[in-house]
């Protein structure tokens, strides 16, 4: 017996939608959709000894305030590289984030699907490959890395946090 939900056709699938405030005085947030319990994903992850371990956030403007959220409250000792994709420059920001945390911010140039940038990047950055990685935004982006970082770098499956908040081309019914 699974534990899981059966596959419905598409039209009789309920979504669920799960919203989380990043920050109460703006009112940001970003919306997640999942089946289950919402919750937002630690990072680094409970119960990981993550001293000394490197990690990478990739993500497209719609995991952006969730990554940020994740910054902002990351314990002071955190190494991490991340990837924000952003649609325009004017939607770079300062980030409050510890010492260890370098942020790259790629704003998506013309005519760039979303997700191409970040997921370009990653996969030509001279990185190490990472003790965990934390990836959200568009399905490509999130597919891309994931494989990426499984097949071609060889990060465990296990170690690879992922979001697909959206995918080009399809809406959501209702």
């Amino acid at each position: 017996m699974s534990l899981l939900p059966q596959r419905q056709a598409p039209a009789t699938r309920r979504l669920l939608r799960a919203e989380v405030v990043r920050n109460e005085r703006t009112s940001e947030h970003f919306v997640t959709i999942t089946l289950g319990e919402p919750e937002l994903a630690g990072f680094p992850p409970p119960g990981r000894d993550q001293s000394g371990a490197r990690q990478l956030i990739a993500a497209d403007e719609s995991g952006v305030p969730a990554a940020l959220a994740v910054l902002e409250s990351a314990p002071a000792d955190l190494v991490v590289t991340v990837f924000l994709e952003v649609p325009a420059k004017s939607d770079v920001r300062e980030v409050g984030a510890p010492s260890g945390v370098d942020v790259q911010w790629l704003v998506r140039e013309n005519g760039a699907r979303p997700g191409q940038p970040a997921l370009a990047e990653l996969t030509h950055a001279a990185l190490p490959a990472p003790d965990y990685a934390w990836i959200a935004g568009e399905s490509g982006l999130v597919t891309g890395a994931r494989r990426f970082l499984n097949r071609e770098r060889g990060v465990p499956k296990s170690a690879i946090a992922f979001v697909g908040y959206w995918r080009r081309g399809w809406s959501a019914p209702g």
